[in-house]
């Protein structure tokens, strides 16, 4: 497998899939939201009514249609947020037809288009490309908001990184239970064992290319914009929590999946960066649609004024959403923006 960027064949790696393809909740909490339980303070919708009693937030019906209320439907929406595993993209990591052509009508209506994950700039650049925001404009947030990039434009919106601290901390931790660390560049991830399970999942994630290095803390010189610790989920919380503790005041720590522990410079949340941007374009969050399924997608449903959930979302994601989209095999976007924008 080449290296996209340069066309050559780098040493020790892992080959990657071919082209086409508000504060975090303790590690306690997340315990129960992996086996879809709401945590602790997070208010929950009636399963007789589907309408959160505090909010007045709907939950939609697995075939996406809404029950109870749902914002103004003659409300105009400027901003559009999506997160790409489990939303934009579909199981095989491709960007259907259907959906690019969605993309497409949003952005000539006039609405921004923000690409809103947690996967490293290496994994969102091909998404961005392949939806022309290159020549259509439109910002790529990575990193869960880390670093953020207008991608017509290259303009770096925001460039958080994380000490080396972080680095030897997470790598101890990770040796100290039997899991894996993985850091990424510009270009490629780098772990101690990237055929392991969970580090290949990530690889698979963002169809990248892994290189295997034999001192993961010593081999990382720059400061990172995150680092991942991963591993089996039935045991991870153990470390999440080790590392809480370890790097209070460092950096946060919370899941991205139940496999997935993200370590990110302090106040990074996909929510906080899309409030940046919306202040940049006098967007208000009452005209912000924000779309996703994973646990590091609540920070922006909550922050939206229009929260959507795919209907392949954890259960306790479904809790922040207004609307209940189609699952993202099922083309779910295309119904977001057919129903709310267009």
């Amino acid at each position: 497998m080449t290296d996209p960027m340069t066309g050559k064949m780098p040493d020790d790696t892992v080959g990657a899939v071919p082209d086409g393809a508000a504060p975090w909740p303790s590690s306690d909490d997340m315990v129960g939201a992996a086996f879809g339980e709401a945590p602790d303070g997070v208010s929950r919708l009636s399963s007789e009514e589907g309408v959160d009693r505090s909010t007045g937030r709907a939950m939609g019906s697995p075939s996406g249609r809404a029950m109870g209320s749902l914002p103004s439907s003659g409300r105009r929406y400027r901003m559009l947020a999506f997160d790409l595993d489990g939303t934009l993209v579909n199981s095989e990591k491709e960007i259907t037809p259907p959906v690019r052509a969605a993309i497409h009508e949003a952005i000539s209506a006039g609405v921004q288009v923000v690409l809103a994950s947690g996967r490293p700039l290496v994994g969102v650049a091909p998404v961005a490309d392949a939806l022309a925001l290159d020549e259509l404009g439109g910002y790529v947030l990575s990193n869960n908001g880390a670093r953020v990039i207008e991608w017509r434009s290259k303009e770096v919106v925001a460039d958080l990184t994380l000490p080396h601290v972080a680095v030897e901390v997470a790598c101890g931790v990770a040796h100290e239970f039997g899991f894996d660390t993985l850091v990424y560049d510009d270009r490629y991830l780098y772990s101690e064992r990237p055929e392991a399970r969970w580090v290949e999942q990530e690889r698979f994630n963002n169809s990248s290319i892994a290189k295997r290095v034999d001192d993961l803390a010593a081999f990382v010189t720059w400061e990172p914009n995150k680092v991942m610790v991963v591993g089996d989920p039935d045991r991870l919380m153990v470390a999440q929590e080790a590392l809480e503790v370890r790097l209070a005041g460092v950096a946060d720590v919370f899941l991205s999946e139940p496999y997935f522990i993200e370590i990110v410079p302090p106040g990074v949340r996909k929510g906080a960066a899309i409030a940046e941007i919306a202040e940049r374009h006098g967007i208000p969050r009452e005209e912000i649609i924000a779309v996703g399924d994973g646990y590091n997608d609540i920070p922006m449903l909550d922050y939206a004024g229009l929260a959507v959930a795919m209907d392949n979302s954890y259960p306790g994601v479904k809790e922040h959403a207004d609307w209940i989209a189609p699952s993202n095999d099922e083309d779910g976007v295309v119904d977001v923006v057919k129903r709310f924008v267009l």
